[in-house]
């Protein structure tokens, strides 16, 4: 069943109005702008919209121009893209070159040193220790090897926080290679 409304005479003027302002390209805002400058009623897009959804047969010559349709609008989005992300690069480089003054004026750092026990003092302390099978160790003993393989090894049992006394613990660190040493230092360098 097809119903025909009847449509008023303020929308057949607004009708007449848009095809009298109508040039091609135009958005449905160019010409709610249009009718805003000429009639001084301010209408919304969506009102010309909804004009052009209602009354497609009669403004099917009268083509919008879709939002960013323009080839102009493309490229002004590209322009500020391309910008923003010169921006950004040049911001990142900024602050490279800011750090790396930065280091290259802070002092040079100290490296602490832990130094390991002489051998001399290692075969002293290790003669201290109470000796014990790896089953008779409690939680808070030090479980560095002291003598004996596989089953008959016996361990150091001085008290500790880890799982080595702090003598031993001493002497498990050693100075390590070279990439070792320079780990943390790329670390840093690799997270800033």
């Amino acid at each position: 069943m097809n119903v025909h409304v009847k449509r008023s005479e303020k929308t057949n003027a607004r009708i007449e109005l848009i095809k009298e302002l109508y040039t091609p390209g135009m958005s449905a805002l160019d010409i709610a702008n249009a009718v805003a400058a000429r009639t001084h009623e301010q209408l919304s897009r969506m009102v010309i919209m909804g004009i052009y959804a209602r009354n497609r047969a009669e403004l099917a010559e009268y083509p919008l121009r879709a939002w960013g349709e323009t080839k102009q609008s493309a490229k002004l989005k590209r322009d500020r893209r391309h910008r923003e992300n010169d921006a950004k690069r040049e911001r990142r480089r900024l602050a490279r070159i800011q750090r790396e003054a930065e280091r290259a004026a802070a002092p040079p750092r100290t490296r602490k040193e832990r130094k390991a026990p002489e051998p001399s003092e290692a075969q002293a302390y290790d003669a201290t220790a109470t000796l014990k099978r790896l089953f008779e160790l409690g939680a808070r003993e030090c479980r560095w090897p002291i003598t004996g393989s596989k089953a008959d090894t016996l361990f150091c049992g001085h008290p500790s926080t880890g799982v080595y006394c702090a003598h031993h613990q001493l002497r498990s660190v050693g100075k390590g290679t070279i990439s070792e040493q320079r780990a943390p230092n790329d670390l840093r360098r690799h997270a800033a």
